[in-house]
């Protein structure tokens, strides 16, 4: 109300322009220096009411622009409030997807040392194994070849006997008692000499024509040997030769091999 009624009763430069004083006595104001005093102020105090005036339209601009400022200012912290959510939502994205990553990795890491784990500890028994089986191999070909040559060197000793019984003189002498050949055998181990019975069945041979007997020789029979002399009488004892389907299989070792190449 204090305002309202100051307002009302406020001078204007036209109340100081038509003011006008009463005089008093002979010795008064000078009428024209009051007057124009009273110009003075009427102008001084207009120009001072229009400075109000534009301080005031100033004022209304700068409150018209404070408030946009205002404005501005509360849009500028809703986006830097938004800018920082953003900032903590991407720093909590970065934050998992670091965490994330750093998982993955870990567990990459851990799934390809197992695999390189895994496959050392295969190599390791494949190893092994190739080498047991190399082993066991290389075993049962040395005990093969043992077998083979006590095998060989048995039979070697047999054909080694056989030949000595067959070069022995029992056995001409058993000839020529299955053929009733009469020899004299030496006793310094020289070559036996027919008898003169001997000569004379040999030649006289239509008596062997005119033998009658149930027996006849066949070809199964045993034959003589025959020789060029009684010391030196040979039998044939190489076998028949077998066929394809009987013949077992022939085993040459790498060393034979090697033998037979040099």
């Amino acid at each position: 109300m204090a305002n309202e009624e100051k307002k009302v009763s406020q001078i204007t430069p036209m109340d100081i322009h038509n003011k006008e004083f009463k005089r008093r006595g002979r010795n008064g104001y000078d009428r024209y220096e009051v007057d124009k005093f009273l110009d003075e102020i009427v102008d001084d105090y207009g120009d001072a009411l229009d400075q109000v005036v534009d301080l005031k339209n100033k004022e209304v601009d700068l409150n018209k622009k404070l408030d946009q400022f205002e404005d501005e200012n509360e849009n500028l912290k809703n986006e830097l409030q938004q800018y920082r959510q953003r900032e903590q939502e991407v720093n909590e994205v970065s934050v998992s997807a670091q965490e994330s990553a750093t998982r993955i990795k870990k567990e990459a890491q851990e799934k390809a040392d197992s695999i390189i784990n895994d496959a050392k500890n295969q190599i390791a028994t494949d190893t092994k194994f190739e080498q047991q089986q190399k082993d066991t191999l290389a075993e049962d070909y040395d005990r093969l070849k043992e077998e083979v040559g006590s095998f060989r060197a048995q039979l070697q000793e047999m054909l080694k006997k056989q030949i000595t019984i067959l070069n022995d003189d029992q056995w001409q002498k058993a000839l020529d008692k299955y053929f009733d050949t009469d020899r004299y055998y030496p006793e310094d181990g020289s070559e036996p000499i027919p008898t003169a019975n001997d000569e004379s069945k040999k030649v006289d041979k239509s008596a062997e024509d005119a033998l009658e007997s149930s027996h006849k020789p066949t070809n199964d029979d045993t034959k003589p040997i025959v020789g060029d002399s009684p010391s030196e009488e040979t039998i044939d004892v190489k076998p028949q030769r077998r066929t394809r389907l009987n013949a077992g299989p022939t085993i040459i070792f790498p060393d034979d091999y090697k033998d037979r190449k040099n």
